[in-house]
Order: structure tokens, then C-alpha cells, then sequence
């Protein structure tokens, strides 16, 4: 079984889009054109022609390839591999649980008309969350769920209102999940695997020692907020930063993820996001061809179809709202 759903993701990654055909959806300048260039592809078979094309149209074609290329390999998994995929897919719940706590916290408008979450029907209580009120009827609509929340964490959000407390709490729990799956893995494997996701445990550890310069949030909240094991940037290097008294400081003593510190010190978490997952981008690459026939080739193919689908989703919204093609080409993930 392992064997044959690794046969598979080495046939489904010649589908992913080449770079030249990313490159010409971002120069596109409407919907209609990234439909076009999209209709000889695998997303061409999700898009009905001669039908009105918009914004949530082609994104849901976008998503309903990626589950369909995710739900192929699962099927075809079992064991520690399915149930690694099912735990790396919590962070898209988490990351919608979170911003609308958030909005919830802010009393601001939530604009999750529609979620474009992978595999939404596991999690069909998010949409519940969006129509309540108070905090605590989100903490009933959670009970019993893998991401509930607990009563001091309530209580700690209603009176510091620090988004912090959020975000430690779910991706604590999030990685230490994650990476007990990790662990059932072959030993070459696992390393493998484990190394990259700690990239996200770095950086993730790297805004939460920034965000007390830049934000001004509670050092005491942030250092509680480090998430173990580090990778890169141990515990003395995030002490460093989270005292630094200059942004020479901070980027000296991150050199080895500058282009994401860069980013976090100029409030543009957005690019910091994509040079995170560039740089995890990079490693994987580097993988396919010794992975050639493990599982972490498995793990190398969701990630890239992943970052398609993130791209290709960022492609429509900046095409909507006529950002130029070089301003587009700059938040991409897999234009490096």
C-alpha cells in the first residue's frame, strides 16, 4: 500500500503547473484570462465554460483539486502515514478557529464569507463559530473538539485581549500532535519530515520574540509563547530578541532567517509568510530526488500542491483588485 500511493504521488506531481505557467496567471489582467490559461490544465476539468467566472468560483476549483489530489493519496494511505496528513490539515481550522476569536476579541467585522478550508466537512462547526456572540459560546461550540479551549485561556483573552495567548496555545498543541505522528515514521523519514516542520516551529518562535518590538505585546506572554523542540534559533537566540534593543540587533541575531525578520520588522506578515514557505519550498525540493521512493516523498508532493493552491489563491484576489503583475510575482511562493 505504501508503495503503491508513493507510485501515485510521483504521477500526480507531473501535474503541478510549471513555473512558466504560473508566472503567466500572474501577468493575467481578469478572471476570465486565468480561466483560459487555466482550461488545458487539471483545474480546467473544475471550471464550467461559458459560465459567469468569479473570485469564489475559481477558488473553490482551486481547492476542490487540491482535496481531490490530498483525498487520492489518503485513500491510499494508512496507518502512520494517513493519520500524519489528517494532523498536518488541522492548521487550516486552527488558523480560521483563530482569526475569528480575534475578530470576536476586536468586536470588528468578520469577513469570512466563504472558508476556503481543505477538507472542510471534518470541521463543519467552523461556520457556528461566526454567528455567535459572546466568547464563551465559542468555548461551548469547541467542547469536545480537538481544539477546544479551556476556561483560563477564555478568561486570559477576555482581559489581556493579546492575540498571542491564541496563537501559543493552538500551535503548541498543534505541533505537538503533528510531530507525535512524526515519530511513527521510518527513522530517515522522520528526520526528514521533522526538520521541515520545525522550520515552521522557527518561525513561528521568531514572531513571537519580534512581535514584543514591534507590537508592543507583553514580553512575560511571549516568552511563554516558544514553542518546543527549536531547530535553528535555540531558546538563548530567541532571549536575544526578545530583548534586543535595535532592529540591528534582532536581524544579527537571526541571520539565518533574516528574509522572514526583515519582513515581521516591517509589519508585513504577509510577506514573511511567503519567504517561510520559500524557504521550506527550497528544502523540499532538495528531497525529491533522495526521497525518490519513501514517504517523505509523499510529504515533498502535498507541500507543493499545496503552495500552488496558495498561490493560485492569491493570484485571483490581487487580479480582482488589479494589483500589477511584478507586485503579484513578489507574493508567490513558487516563483523562486
Amino acid at each position: 500500500m505504501e508503495n503503491y500511493v508513493i507510485t501515485r504521488a510521483h504521477a500526480m506531481y507531473t501535474k503541478l503547473l510549471p513555473k512558466n505557467v504560473i508566472e503567466g496567471l500572474a501577468a493575467a489582467r481578469s478572471l476570465s484570462d486565468i480561466a483560459t490559461l487555466l482550461m488545458p490544465t487539471e483545474y480546467g476539468k473544475k471550471l464550467v465554460r461559458g459560465k459567469e467566472l468569479t473570485e469564489s468560483k475559481l477558488i473553490q476549483a482551486f481547492l476542490d483539486v487540491f482535496e481531490d489530489r490530498v483525498t487520492i493519496l489518503m485513500q491510499g494511505s494508512e496507518g502512520y502515514l494517513k493519520e500524519f496528513i489528517e494532523a498536518y490539515f488541522d492548521k487550516y481550522v486552527i488558523d480560521v478557529i483563530s482569526s475569528i476569536i480575534k475578530h470576536k476579541l476586536t468586536d470588528t467585522p468578520i469577513e469570512l464569507k466563504k472558508l476556503y478550508i481543505p477538507f472542510a466537512e471534518r470541521y463543519k462547526f467552523v461556520k457556528d463559530l461566526i454567528a455567535v456572540k459572546k466568547i464563551e459560546d465559542i468555548q461551548d461550540i469547541l467542547r469536545g473538539t480537538p481544539f477546544e479551549l479551556s476556561s483560563e485561556i477564555i478568561d486570559e483573552l477576555k482581559r489581556t485581549k493579546n492575540p498571542l495567548i491564541l496563537d501559543c496555545f493552538y500551535k503548541k498543541r498543534y505541533y505537538k500532535n503533528l510531530l507525535s505522528k512524526i515519530n511513527k515514521m521510518p527513522r530517515e523519514d522522520r528526520e526528514i519530515v521533522r526538520r521541515i516542520i520545525l522550520t515552521y516551529v522557527d518561525v513561528d518562535n521568531i514572531f513571537f520574540a519580534i512581535a514584543p518590538f514591534v507590537y508592543g505585546y507583553s514580553k512575560d506572554i511571549a516568552k511563554r509563547c516558544f514553542i518546543e523542540p527549536q531547530y535553528r534559533v535555540p531558546l538563548n537566540v530567541l532571549m536575544q530578541v526578545i530583548n534586543a534593543k535595535s532592529e540591528k540587533q534582532i536581524r544579527d541575531a537571526l541571520e539565518e532567517y533574516r528574509f522572514v525578520a526583515k519582513h515581521i520588522l516591517e509589519k508585513n506578515e504577509t510577506l514573511a509568510e511567503v519567504e517561510k514557505y520559500r524557504y521550506v519550498k527550497r528544502n523540499v525540493l532538495k528531497q525529491l530526488l533522495p526521497a525518490f521512493i519513501s514517504p517523505t516523498y509523499l510529504f515533498c508532493y502535498i507541500t507543493l500542491a499545496e503552495f500552488e493552491f496558495m498561490d493560485l489563491r492569491f493570484i485571483v484576489y490581487a487580479t480582482r483588485y488589479t494589483i500589477p503583475a511584478a507586485e503579484k510575482i513578489a507574493h508567490l511562493i513558487t516563483i523562486i
